[in-house]
């Protein structure tokens, strides 16, 4: 499998709009630190592995996508 440029671009565009806001609106102490945190969880536990798995979602399966899906789920 091979992955370009243009795929890896957007899987880190949309990280970096994902964590824009709650940047800001921690800085401008809109909200305190144990929402901060748990918002940070959500984040962490719930949108990345699901951003990785959509990801490989985009390519055909084959034995080798599904070793990679394993290697990245350990």
């Amino acid at each position: 499998m091979q992955v370009d440029f243009l795929t890896v671009l957007v899987a880190v565009v949309s990280l970096i709009i994902i964590a824009i806001p709650g940047f800001i609106v921690v800085k401008t102490k809109l909200i305190d630190g144990k929402v901060s945190a748990a918002f940070s969880a959500l984040v962490l536990y719930v949108c990345a592995p699901a951003q990785v798995y959509m990801g490989f979602q985009k390519e055909k399966y084959s034995s080798e996508i599904g070793l990679n899906m394993l290697i990245v789920a350990a």
